[in-house]
């Protein structure tokens, strides 16, 4: 696997040469960003499909709190229905992690609704959600409107939360606040 730094940033400007302020920027953020969240691979296969989420949140700076900041750094692990799911209490510790603080839905899931301007933010963010969940094998429920995303996470296997979808919770969060 290339390193994040050898990856090669001009494949984003492309036909954008008049929109090089952006692309600097861009191009001196996102490398930061991208090794938070993805590893090299999914960064360079992101900046060849050209995703538009780049142009909305470029000019954002990545503001975790430390206890998300632990959360977003893990990987999410394979789990049965051998592993019990969380106790009440685990849940407890966990959810004051996220920021912001993601709600309980009767100890079997969580959820948080995103707010954007408009559609077109909403479903560059629903593919960033879509890139982590793929890259974690752990995947949310979605419930996409014109201007709001929320997103639902459960392990399905333990028959409630897991560690995995507060991992998962993590890192949205983080790919959010960019």
């Amino acid at each position: 696997m290339r390193a994040l730094h050898d990856v090669d940033f001009s494949l984003w400007q492309g036909k954008n040469r008049r929109k090089s302020a952006v692309y600097t920027q861009f191009a001196t953020v996102w490398p930061r960003i991208f090794e938070t969240i993805f590893n090299a691979a999914i960064a360079e296969k992101m900046l060849r499909a050209k995703f538009s989420l780049c142009l909305i949140i470029t000019s954002k700076i990545l503001a975790m709190t430390k206890l998300n900041a632990e959360l977003a750094s893990q990987q999410c692990g394979n789990l049965s229905a051998d592993n019990p799911a969380l106790t009440q209490d685990e849940v407890s510790v966990y959810l004051p992690q996220l920021a912001p603080e993601w709600q309980a839905v009767e100890n079997r899931a969580i959820s948080f609704s995103y707010t954007f301007k408009n559609y077109y933010q909403t479903m560059a963010f629903v593919n960033v959600i879509a890139q982590i969940a793929h890259q974690q094998n752990h995947h949310p429920d979605l419930l996409v409107s014109y201007n709001r995303c929320t997103v639902t996470y459960s392990t399905h296997s333990v028959g409630g939360l897991s560690v995995n979808d507060f991992i998962c919770a993590a890192k949205i969060n983080a790919a959010q606040k960019l």
